[in-house]
């Protein structure tokens, strides 16, 4: 492990033991990044390396967190059967047979900041009795 600093554009440099850049970036993502957004959103990183290289990297994913499913056996996720093309990439929602909850995921997002398109997003849904789409 060694001592790599990382920080968002207009951010301070945090310290970060890692063995490389992708571990320290989910490392600082881990530690820094709000992951209450109701959706995956993108942020810009720059990476301090040991040797002081500076490694920028656009986009960072920072998912949110999946809420957590009443049943003592976890989320079961089934796939709603309803993908459509969106881009290069495709649409689609998992439903969790347990308690409801959708996933929608989306395999040609944008970043509304950047305009970067061809991302991975995920974001989560809880409809009302009145709303769920049955399976």
């Amino acid at each position: 492990m060694a001592t790599y600093h990382v920080k968002q554009t207009e951010g301070d440099w945090q310290p970060i033991e890692a063995d490389d850049v992708e571990g320290a970036s989910e490392s600082y993502v881990d530690q820094y990044a709000d992951p209450a957004e109701g959706s995956t959103y993108w942020i810009v990183l720059t990476v301090l390396t040991p040797t002081a290289e500076e490694i920028r990297i656009e986009s960072y994913a920072v998912d949110p967190l999946e809420p957590e499913c009443p049943s003592s056996a976890g989320h079961h996720w089934t796939t709603s059967g309803q993908a459509r093309g969106n881009g290069g990439g495709v649409r689609w929602v998992d439903r969790c047979s347990h308690c409801g909850l959708e996933r929608h995921r989306d395999t040609w997002a944008q970043d509304r900041v950047t305009g970067r398109q061809g991302l991975d997003a995920v974001r989560y849904v809880r409809r009302s009795e009145s709303e769920a789409v049955p399976n």
